[in-house]
């Protein structure tokens, strides 16, 4: 392999060994590469003295760990091998036996081990957990209602002043306000001085000064604006005939405007108030048309209307400051005094709230990450209450003098919170904790900063390059990575032409400056193509959209990426290249619904698509069918859940079936109605039946005898069981006594069916962990979780393969690269919400409080909140960039833009409305501003705002009827030079409209309706047949066992579970069923290298859990790889895994001998765990995980084998020439004769 050649600034961030380094890596700059570089060389370097052990690697997501101690040992073994210096070689052997001692791992994890090491400094004292999302909060719903409770009897007028203050009278909204306090004061290392601080503002002077220097930062826009147009107006009423009276009306708006200007330069809101309410303008007439021919009157009256407009707009710009102003009301110093008292009494609450919540933690033995940040903040710093300096502790001392961290490497610093950067800064060798030290190698990428919802502050790593920058004590340096490996030089010029337009100080953050910018690195072949727009118009709107998938734009990009396939664009791979696939296209949406949208439409044009489906988990049809079951094992009196089981897979009754049950409720003797579950019960004629129900009941069949026989033992059995069985075992006996499990592998998307159902296993675990409520009070806390409005996360898993479209939202494609992308749904508006609350926090300027006074029915804005308003929205929008700049450097070749021009007849929501008012504010500012785009509310304006002052910007202009001022607005770019763009019109054709024309109500076709009618005329030509017509291989396997065992049949004579049993984390069911997930998900390859390793990438990549994973016999699956048989499996060149079959009963030959068990032509489905094939025919292998204590055992799965054998041979184009069993236990296996 060739030696990897490092740029200078990648060189000299490896080797840059006496200081620590801060390096700013720009997207797709190899930062990883770096970092993984220079660990290596510091561990193989024994002059460096970093034994592995003593080496801390964090990053912020486990897969991005198991990765990083994968590629360094990995790295380090050809070092060893080619080392011929004895005492090298063993320093090197030795770095890789310590190798798993290193802490490599998330900073979650980082932080729970430092705890857990020393959780005798807490009061946990039999352990600590993580509490997951859902029971985190409902403990908190409950210690703030608790805590309210506490504060009527203790404090009952600070209680009825937050009721009053911030809510209608509710105390759930209370709840939601404390809350948000309540969590932003536990992401603070000293809540209690930052609370004292907070308090302190309401009646500071200097504080109230600072705020409204803050407003006045914002109303200087609207001033600033409000000139720009008044002296355009002025230069239009100059240069207009008979202009003279207009010109000074002008003139005399413009004085008002600079005396309102003046009063924002004092920085005195009391003087900002006094001048716009003083603001008087005149009446402005049309001028005559004295000495003007008809021609120079019409241009005349056009440019006074214009004027006019004009006029209208700087007068708009002072009345919102006027307004504004106007909601602080005339007693600020008073309202602000007002809201600390709300304030003091709100900190009561949220003191109250922690300390419940804290004892409820300490009961049940849980925290939350948040918990043990802090607590690894109070094990390594201390803060003096009176001079507020930080210290480390004598803990965090003896870490640092003993070098337990001799280096630190932090991947996406830009993330980090400020509990997290001060742990780093506690635990590095700096004297000084304002600075990171000098054993700290930390990367990041600001503008790459997205996770604000995390509570991550890009400031830290803004102030840590600064540092970098200017310390002169040669304990930290920046050095800079530019070079993007990544992309072509199209997208490069691109992604640096737009936000050097668009990211500011200001906005961003951060300036977009030449450091800034990406710098071309990549090679590729052909030649490179041009970001394309497209240009999607709407041509139909209409409101049954709404009924729709998909859209017009959505299925407009399928099209395209269905072209480009079938077109055979080329991908390149340096300077070689080949035909694209659809792994070669990804589209990427601001939220969800949007990936949902073009997934279908996608779909339609028959693209699958890869995509992670994370919400609609308690809605999806297995889980709601299970939960249906569940109920009814509780209490089989429930209708509603009984009819939903009963119409199942699992019952199979149709819906004429459920009716006829379902009428016969009706009939009874007393006039009480019977329940479904009383009618089933009586009709199948079993034990528990009253007699004389059974009696009167008759069914129209007596196929519907046979379902309600089956109903009813089957619930009878199951509630048998549910006494007896942990939840957990009880729902996997569920999915063994139904076939559930394996019903959900015949349908589409089975793989994200079958995960789920494991998933509410785990679920039910987790449950379990926490509560004693059985099966009722899991039901109860499921219906909790749907009441509340939540929802669990889907398993995660993909809806396609290796030949899909990627679809991701913005957030989930940071870190990847894809030849294409394109980018969707760009005018749908910026969240905005947290701006609205009446609670704003920010760790620096305090907190704003709006409030209510209900006596006065009035809402009271307060000075602080206005300038939190202002910083808030700031943050927001600085994120929202910085989320448009992760997707756009996604892209390797060619980037498409989609610029839906969306009808609305309200102009917010109108494309074309939206732009044109934007188009306006830019020539009205003669420059694209920051100003102007803090007013721009969605990413569609961002991207034209940078298109309409570029070189290529008519296409855009023409469509929204302004190509006249193309000229005019290409001169305000930045300076960056405009790079070429392509735009190309969409539709192409008419048949992509999708809105009320496939509503239309269309003749019918005569041909399709008469083989319509002739298909379901068909009459069953054996009604007598009594056996099922569709049964598994496991059904007819288990009848066999049963009616083989008779009454000794153990499944109707459920044990209680031991107490090994309870207490087990994992059942031998559960683990069977994982170590068969690992055989059918895992890459052979790999495993045969290394089945741990090979199971941390399936963990990393989601396809299993980190509970499941513990399951899997790992070392039952690597002698399984060892062994003489996986050897013959590998020689095949046709693996197939998990193949799932649906056969006619007599095709396969077994009506005859099965005939009473399945109808002859009923259908025999099933799943095989692997087939492979030899030169003279298949060899089917069935994987057991059972306890067998004998090779001989495994005979009694012949008739298994013998069914899966008569299916395939039908399926495979050679004959089944073998069937294998392979034991997990016994690690060996058999081949049966059959």
């Amino acid at each position: 392999m060739a030696a990897v050649r490092w740029t200078d600034e990648q060189a000299k961030a490896i080797e840059t060994a006496d200081r620590g380094v801060v390096v700013p890596a720009a997207a797709g700059s190899g930062k990883t590469a770096v970092l993984i570089e220079r660990t290596v060389r510091l561990l193989a370097d024994k002059a460096s003295d970093c034994p592995s052990e003593n080496l801390l690697a964090v990053t912020f997501t486990k897969a991005a760990a198991s990765q990083m101690s994968g590629k360094l040992r990995a790295a380090l073994a050809p070092r060893i091998v080619g080392e011929t210096d004895p005492q090298k070689r063993e320093w090197l052997e030795r770095q890789q036996d310590m190798l798993p001692l290193a802490r490599i791992s998330t900073i979650n994890s980082f932080c729970l081990e430092l705890v857990k090491d020393n959780l005798n400094e807490f009061d946990y004292r039999a352990g600590i957990r993580i509490a997951d999302e859902l029971q985190a909060e409902t403990l908190l719903y409950d210690s703030l209602r608790d805590a309210l409770e506490e504060m009527y009897e203790e404090n009952p007028e600070g209680a009825e002043l937050l009721i009053d203050a911030l809510t209608n009278n509710s105390e759930d909204e209370l709840y939601e306000q404390v809350k948000g306090l309540y969590n932003f004061l536990r992401s603070l290392a000293f809540p209690e001085e930052w609370m004292q601080r907070a308090q302190a503002q309401f009646t500071d002077p200097e504080r109230m000064e600072f705020f409204a220097e803050t407003l006045m930062y914002d109303y200087n826009i609207n001033i600033e604006k409000a000139v720009k147009l008044s002296e355009k107006a002025a230069a239009l009423a100059k240069s207009m005939p008979n202009g003279e009276k207009t010109l000074a009306v002008i003139a005399s708006d413009m004085q008002a405007i600079e005396s309102v200007r003046a009063s924002v330069a004092s920085g005195r809101l009391e003087l900002l108030a006094e001048a716009v309410s003083s603001v008087k303008y005149a009446t402005m007439r049309a001028p005559s048309d004295k000495g003007l021919t008809q021609e120079e009157s019409l241009a005349k009256a056009q440019l006074f209307e214009h004027i006019k407009a004009l006029r209208e707009s700087f007068k708009n710009q002072i009345k919102s400051v006027a307004k504004d102003i106007s909601s602080l009301g005339g007693d600020i110093s008073g309202n602000m005094a007002y809201a600390g008292e709300i304030f003091r009494h709100l900190c009561d609450m949220c003191r109250r709230t922690e300390r419940i919540a804290a004892e409820r933690k300490l009961e049940q033995g849980i925290a939350e990450f948040n918990d043990i940040e802090r607590m690894a903040v109070s094990l390594l710093v201390k803060r003096d209450p009176e001079s507020g300096i930080i210290a480390r502790t004598p803990f965090a001392e003896q870490i640092v003098q003993s070098r337990t961290y001799r280096m630190i490497l932090i991947d996406e610093f830009q993330d980090v919170n400020n509990l997290q950067e001060l742990i780093f800064k506690a635990i590095s060798d700096t004297d000084d904790l304002t600075m990171l030290g000098k054993n700290v190698f930390v990367v990041g990428d600001v503008k790459q900063s997205i996770y604000r919802f995390r509570l991550s502050n890009p400031r830290l790593f803004i102030n840590a390059v600064r540092s970098g920058e200017t310390d002169k004590s040669g304990q930290l340096c920046k050095i800079r990575l530019t070079k993007n490996f990544r992309s072509r030089r199209s997208v490069i010029d691109y992604v640096n032409y737009v936000f050097a337009n668009l990211m500011s100080d200001e906005l961003g953050e951060l300036a977009y400056n030449e450091e800034e910018r990406l710098v071309c690195g990549a090679s590729y072949g052909g030649s490179d193509p041009a970001t394309e727009y497209m240009l999607i118009d709407d041509e139909d709107e209409n409101e049954e959209y709404k009924y729709v998938l998909f859209g017009t734009e959505e299925l407009c990009v399928a099209r395209k990426i269905r072209e480009m396939i079938d077109g055979g664009v080329q991908v390149w791979d340096g300077a070689v290249s080949r035909r694209c696939a659809p792994q070669d296209f990804c589209v990427l949406s601001r939220n969800k619904n949007g990936c949902t949208r073009i997934a279908a439409a996608l779909d339609s044009v028959g693209l699958k698509t890869l995509s992670e489906q994370t919400d609609g988990y308690m809605g999806s049809k297995e889980i709601v069918t299970m939960v249906s079951l569940l109920n009814v094992i509780d209490n089989p009196m429930k209708d509603m859940s009984m009819a939903a089981v009963m119409m199942s897979p699992i019952l199979g009754f149709t819906a004429d079936e459920t009716a006829e049950i379902r009428l016969m409720c009706r009939e009874n003797e007393d006039g009480k109605p019977k329940r479904l579950f009383q009618i089933i019960t009586g009709a199948s004629k079993s034990e528990g039946a009253d007699d004389k129900e059974a009696e009167r009941i008759r069914l129209s069949s007596t196929e519907l005898e046979d379902k309600c026989k089956y109903a009813a033992e089957l619930i009878r059995r199951l509630r048998f069981y549910s006494v007896s069985m942990p939840l957990e075992a009880l729902i996997s006996k569920i999915y063994d006594e139904t076939g559930f499990f394996a019903v959900a592998s015949v349908y589409e998307n089975s793989r994200q069916k079958r995960a789920n159902l494991r998933l509410l296993s785990q679920r039910a675990a987790e449950y379990e962990k926490n509560s004693t409520g059985g099966i009722s009070g899991f039901l109860r806390y499921l219906e909790s979780v749907s009441a509340a409005g939540k929802d669990f996360s889907q398993a995660v898993t993909v809806s396609g393969g290796g030949d899909s479209v990627a679809v991701k939202t913005i957030h989930s494609s940071k870190g990847l690269e894809y030849p294409f992308v394109f980018l969707i749904n760009l005018g749908k508006e910026f969240n905005m919400g947290d701006v609205k609350n009446r609670l704003l926090m920010n760790e620096q300027m305090g907190i704003g409080i709006n409030y209510m006074k209900h006596d006065k029915l009035m809402n009271v804005r307060t000075v602080a909140h206005k300038a939190l308003e202002v910083a808030t929205e700031g943050e927001l929008l600085s994120e929202e960039l910085r989320l448009l700049y992760v997707a756009l450097t996604r892209a390797k070749e060619q980037l498409f833009i989609s610029v839906f021009m969306k009808k609305n007849k309200n102009k917010r929501f109108d494309a074309a409305a939206r732009i044109s008012a934007l188009v306006n504010e830019i020539s009205a500012a003669g420059a694209l501003t920051s100003s102007v785009l803090r007013k721009c509310s969605s990413y569609m304006e961002w991207i034209a705002a940078a298109a309409v002052i570029s070189d290529d910007n008519r296409p855009l202009l023409e469509a929204i009827g302004m190509g006249e001022l193309s000229e005019e607005l290409s001169g305000y770019s930045a300076g960056t030079p405009s790079p070429p763009v392509k735009w190309v019109k969409y539709p192409k054709d008419d048949n992509v409209q999708i809105g009320n024309k496939d509503f239309i109500q269309k003749p019918p076709d005569t041909e399709k309706v008469r083989s319509l009618r002739e298909r379901y005329s068909y009459e069953y030509p054996n009604k007598s047949a009594r056996s099922a017509a569709k049964r598994s291989v496991t059904e007819i396997v288990g009848e066999l066992n049963m009616r083989a065992r008779g009454d000794r049949d153990p499944m109707f004579y459920p044990q209680l579970g031991s107490l090994s049993e309870q207490t087990a984390k994992l059942t031998a069911a559960q683990r069977g069923t994982y170590t068969h997930l690992f055989m059918e998900l895992a890459d052979y390859e790999n495993a045969e290298k290394d089945v741990k390793a090979e199971l941390e990438r399936l963990t990393s990549e989601g396809l299993f859990t980190e509970r499941e994973a513990k399951g899997v016999y790992v070392n039952a699956v690597e002698r399984f790889f060892g062994s003489d048989f996986y050897m013959r499996v590998k020689r095949s060149e046709d693996i197939r895994r998990e193949m799932q079959f649906l056969v006619m009963a007599s095709d396969a030959g077994l009506s005859e001998k099965y005939g009473d068990m399945i109808a002859p032509d009923g259908m025999l489905q099933g799943i095989c765990d692997c087939i492979f094939a030899e030169d003279d025919g298949y060899v089917l292998v069935d994987y057991k995980t059972d306890g067998f204590n004998d090779i001989s055992e495994l005979d009694k799965y012949a008739v298994q084998l013998e069914l899966y054998k008569a299916a395939l041979d039908l399926l495979l184009p050679k004959p089944v020439k073998a069937c294998y069993i392979y034991s997990f236990k016994l690690s060996e296996g058999k081949e049966l004769s059959l």
